[in-house]
């Protein structure tokens, strides 16, 4: 693709995403590659910032379906986008020097949400989601776990999770099923059960046979088998990924 063409592309993949963002509250903080950086909550409060932003990231995935189906019959490039959604406090303001300005969101809440982004390729999951937006969110969209984590430099483990839909109808498998069996095979894993949790894993590719989290664990727990983890491994995956 020549250069002009693949510039036009990529503006049209950023204002198809940015005008959800937008209908959602949400404020484009800038543009990193073929990323999008976006916080809600400022200049403006918002009554549930969270929703909004879990609206956004699920509308945006949606139509992203849609326009790699449209780019790939046309011939063109397709986009793999992976979200990371978290919600604290954060510095929001106009940064920079005399020669620019850029009004952006800074600290540690940011950093985690662009962690999640990147810890997406481990687990096969798109939009990612930490503890505490799961909390926020969990009685209004559907979402399931997918471990138990802890980051490079931090002590405190967290769990993940991964916003699936608004509602279970939206899926093409039955994740009440699949969550029931992935909570007894998380379960077996952390009590180093490794004959037991692979068995029940396999039982949630049977449920949901495209799932790579599932496939993840399996791997995981054979390699336990033949190395187990130390003495006092508490059950928590360390990621060394900033």
């Amino acid at each position: 693709m020549y250069p002009a063409h693949l510039m036009e592309h990529i503006c049209e993949y950023f204002d198809e995403l940015s005008k959800i963002i937008v209908a959602e509250k949400g404020t484009i903080d800038k543009y990193i590659g073929d990323s999008i950086m976006a916080f809600w909550g400022a200049p403006l409060s918002e009554k549930n910032p969270v929703h909004h932003a879990a609206h956004a990231a699920l509308k945006c995935f949606k139509r992203l379906e849609e326009l790699n189906s449209r780019w790939k019959a046309e011939g063109k490039p397709q986009f793999i986008t992976r979200m990371g959604l978290h919600v604290g406090e954060a510095i929001v303001g106009n940064l920079g020097s005399s020669e620019r300005l850029n009004y952006t969101a800074i600290g540690a809440a940011v950093n985690t949400a662009n962690r999640l982004e990147g810890i997406n390729k481990i687990y096969g999951s798109s939009i990612m989601v930490s503890e505490a937006v799961y909390k926020a969110i969990k009685n209004h969209f559907v979402l399931r776990l997918l471990d138990c984590i802890r980051v490079k430099g931090k002590h405190k483990s967290s769990f993940i999770y991964e916003l699936l839909a608004v509602e279970a109808s939206h899926l093409s498998f039955d994740i009440h099923a699949y969550r029931f069996a992935f909570s007894k095979g998380f379960a077996a894993y952390q009590r180093e059960r490794w004959d037991e949790a692979i068995n029940v894993f396999n039982q949630c590719l049977v449920i949901y046979p495209e799932d790579k989290t599932a496939l993840l664990f399996i791997q995981r727990c054979e390699r336990f088998k033949q190395h187990p983890p130390a003495k006092d491994w508490d059950g928590v995956w360390q990621v060394s990924e900033k």
